[in-house]
């Protein structure tokens, strides 16, 4: 009884030593605010996009550059920059540089964004479906603003 007992007590212990500490987003680079906005959905399809930049947590200046592979219809498909209470700040069309049906293509967007303040964005990189985004992967970043140019003195 004491062997069970002890076991019991062995196997709580490391459940709870590998749980997520993150509040159950699944990613603890998420800034605060993003959580809704920024979780990874069960459905994305990392078959279909991955992305090499940005990481999880880049503190990104204009442009944004993001970098990776799609299959997307017709080239096509769209960046999105998602401020923390779900408001949409850019909504971008790409295209990736060809199309050969089902096979990942590579493809690099430069979108540029101004901000007055470091604010954390949640990109999405999508396929649009007629009613909504497919197969959505998102990166938790923080936008941050121009640097201040100092005056040239003359």
């Amino acid at each position: 009884m004491r062997l069970l007992i002890l076991a019991t007590l062995l196997a709580a212990g490391l459940f709870v030593a590998c749980s997520d500490d993150d509040g159950g987003s699944g990613n603890s680079d998420v800034a605060e605010g993003l959580e809704e906005v920024c979780t990874q959905g069960d459905d994305a399809d990392t078959d279909n996009i991955k992305v090499d930049s940005p990481d999880d947590g880049d503190r990104v200046s204009s442009p944004l550059t993001i970098t990776g592979e799609i299959v997307a219809v017709e080239q096509q498909f769209w960046v999105s920059a998602v401020k923390g209470d779900g408001e949409h700040i850019i909504d971008y069309p790409v295209r990736s540089r060809e199309f050969v049906e089902d096979e990942l293509s590579p493809f690099e967007a430069s979108v540029p964004f101004t901000v007055g303040e470091e604010t954390p964005i949640c990109v999405w990189v999508y396929r649009e479906s007629t009613e909504e985004p497919a197969d959505t992967i998102k990166i938790p970043v923080t936008f941050l603003p121009p640097e201040d140019v100092e005056a040239d003195p003359q």
